[in-house]
């Protein structure tokens, strides 16, 4: 089997791809490793998203994070956005403001990424989840939660209980396409909400539909 060869996706918000766009050909970019859904999608089609998240290659790099922050400068000229520049935890957070409404972030994870699935590095440090964060702070972290146990990395204890008392993020920000924001709910017992398809079909699906059999506690994940 052939693996899977990286290609342009189709489904990528406008300024992701213009800031991808302006990486490119820079030797900076070069220590910028992508991750999260819009690595993702260059590899399957998934939902939109606004928010980059990247790696380093190597060592964080102040020069590369100058080069970042000159890039989002540009394009928030460009399209008459504002620039605003955040650090939580070991996440450093560059985004492009309308107003008070984020259109587009790139998030850099001052871990390393190892020769091994990710694990701390993709939930920044332990203590971000129990810091005194805004709601739209504390949806993002679980967002980013979300995303890579989508991708089958188990989040951290500590994550599953702080989440037990933040049913309000979770209500006021559904996420709909991933199955693991409804595998929380499921398992703390709250209100199902609406699902929908991140159209990435699960290997144990995939080998029931081949083999003819129906899992009767399909709908609890």
């Amino acid at each position: 089997m052939q693996p899977l060869q990286p290609t342009t996706p189709k489904n990528l918000n406008p300024l992701a791809r213009e800031l991808l766009e302006s990486f490119a050909g820079h030797a900076e970019a070069a220590e910028i490793v992508l991750g999260g859904g819009v690595a993702l999608s260059h590899y399957l089609e998934y939902r939109d998203t606004v928010d980059v998240d990247a790696w380093w290659r190597q060592e964080r790099s102040a020069e590369i994070v100058r080069f970042a922050e000159q890039c989002m400068m540009e394009m928030a000229a460009r399209h008459g956005l504002n620039f605003r520049r955040r650090t939580w935890g070991e996440t450093e957070s560059l985004e492009l403001l309308r107003g008070s409404q984020k259109q587009c972030g790139v998030y850099f994870y001052r871990s390393k990424i190892g020769p091994i699935i990710l694990d701390h590095s993709v939930y920044t440090n332990r203590g971000y989840a129990q810091c005194d964060l805004n709601p739209e702070e504390r949806a993002d972290y679980v967002r980013h939660v979300c995303s890579v146990f989508d991708c089958g990395i188990f989040p951290e204890e500590t994550d599953w209980q702080t989440f037990a008392g933040w049913k309000d993020v979770f209500d006021r920000f559904p996420i709909a396409d991933s199955p693991a924001y409804h595998t929380f709910r499921h398992w703390y017992r709250w209100e199902p909400t609406t699902r929908g398809t991140c159209r990435i079909m699960p290997d144990w699906k995939a080998a029931d539909l081949r083999e003819g059999r129906t899992d009767p506690c399909e709908e609890m994940v």
